[in-house]
């Protein structure tokens, strides 16, 4: 498993992290799964052992050291908010720490890092996570790159559109040679899995009642944080496993206000699902709702306005319009390799009706090159462990690659030149 090496040193076992917004996944470079995910929620309040200060830890099922003490602070979700803003340092560490030990390992000194980043995410950003890795835990070597640029390794496609389904916000991008073009990053956190789950939560809300997630096991109290980040987990949950999407545009319109303006297909069959609540009641949700909920990606501007009190572009009009940001010969082979991954991508339906939206947006598109090339629209779905895991995936095939050296800041070249010189490391170049 040799994975990196510099003219002075040799290090065996590159660590993969893939630091998403609802799981951060971590492993060795070369295996094709991520050895550990955990939720990326951590809390304040841990006492050490070794001092008197407190340490940040990872919230989870099953963590035995975790009191109601621990419960000073909750960050949920405090990370990848798809806007570029830079994570808090001590939420990184704590998440990079929790993922080592649950990897078998003690210490960093062994093991170079190769961290993805949030597509479109600051130089700043990149630059504390430099710091934090040389300064504080002390890898020998870190390659950072954007989710985007990763996915392409994963599918093996230099170029690319990716479209990114994740739990904070949609997110759509262009990557040409292996490297991501910034200009034509676009993030909608409107269409993302945590709008979607709530929605869904909305429509359902007349059977379910009252949301009570499930606080047993975990040696803590519901504190209002604790109990806000079990009821977002919640929905997600009742999402995930109820939710549908239509492969065909609707045939109906519900009518109303709010909420309620949403298309719907009407002609689904009667299914209705059974579900049980945490506090034992079961349920059951018909097709329909779930449907509804997932017509929130596809429609019209006109319609998002009213859920989400503003005009906002649909998943097909995001792809399009970050294609449409470069230049007109590169639209055919955008058209010809459009990756779609992520956690809302794995829902019944979604890749299917994406497909069907965006090859009728490609042909009614008012940009020439587009509407020229609509035929040649090509989407790669994979498997549903490619779509979960496909920034990972990346980075356990590029921290394989032996050849890629010029992609690594090493420890000596920290030193020497310091952070700014991350920002000239990475997918520079086709891999």
């Amino acid at each position: 498993m040799l994975t990196y090496f510099s003219d002075t040193s040799t290090h065996i076992g590159t660590l993969a992290f893939d630091v998403n917004t609802d799981e951060t996944r971590a492993g060795f470079a070369g295996d094709d799964m991520p050895r550990t995910t955990f939720p990326s929620v951590v809390c304040t309040g841990v006492r050490s052992r070794e001092s008197d200060g407190e340490e940040w830890a990872v919230l989870e099922d099953g963590d035995s050291h975790l009191s109601s003490q621990s419960l000073g602070r909750i960050a949920a979700h405090p990370l990848r908010s798809g806007h570029g803003e830079a994570i808090d340092d001590a939420v990184l560490r704590g998440l990079l720490q929790h993922g080592l030990r649950r990897l078998g390992e003690s210490t960093w000194h062994e093991h170079p890092l190769l961290l993805s980043e949030s597509t479109g995410s600051s130089a700043a950003a990149r630059r504390g996570a430099a710091e934090l890795v040389f300064e504080d835990i002390g890898a020998p070597a870190l390659c950072v790159c954007h989710a985007a640029e990763l996915i392409c390794v994963s599918a093996g496609r230099p170029t690319a559109t990716v479209l990114e389904l994740n739990d904070d916000a949609a997110t759509a991008s262009i990557v040409v040679d292996g490297a991501l073009q910034a200009r034509s990053v676009l993030a909608s956190p409107q269409l993302g899995g945590q709008q979607l789950a709530s929605t869904f939560a909305h429509y359902i809300s007349p059977l379910t009642g009252p949301l009570v997630p499930s606080c047993e096991g975990r040696g803590v109290t519901c504190a209002d944080s604790f109990l806000a980040y079990r009821t977002s987990a919640l929905r997600r949950e009742l999402c995930d496993s109820l939710c549908r999407c239509t492969e065909s545009a609707p045939k109906a319109v519900a009518r109303g206000r709010g909420r309620g303006r949403v298309v719907v297909d009407l002609s689904l069959p009667s299914e209705r699902p059974e579900y049980t609540l945490p506090d034992g009641r079961k349920i059951e949700v018909p097709d329909q709702h779930g449907a509804q909920a997932c017509e929130n990606l596809f429609a019209s501007p006109v319609a998002l306005a009213a859920v989400g009190g503003a005009p906002l572009q649909p998943l097909q009009s995001m792809v399009l319009s970050a294609i449409a940001s470069l230049e007109p010969d590169t639209h055919k082979e955008l058209l010809r390799s459009v990756i779609v991954t992520g956690s809302v991508a794995c829902l019944p339906g979604v890749p299917e009706r994406l497909e069907q939206e965006l090859a009728a947006a490609a042909r009614a598109s008012p940009v020439a090159t587009i509407a020229q090339q609509a035929h040649r629209l090509t989407i790669f779905i994979g498997s549903t462990h490619e779509r979960k895991n496909g920034a990972w995936l990346g980075a356990s095939i590029l921290g394989s690659l032996g050849s890629h050296h010029d992609l690594w800041m090493s420890r000596s070249e920290y030193d020497e030149y310091g952070p700014p010189l991350i920002n000239r490391k990475g997918m520079q170049y086709a891999w």
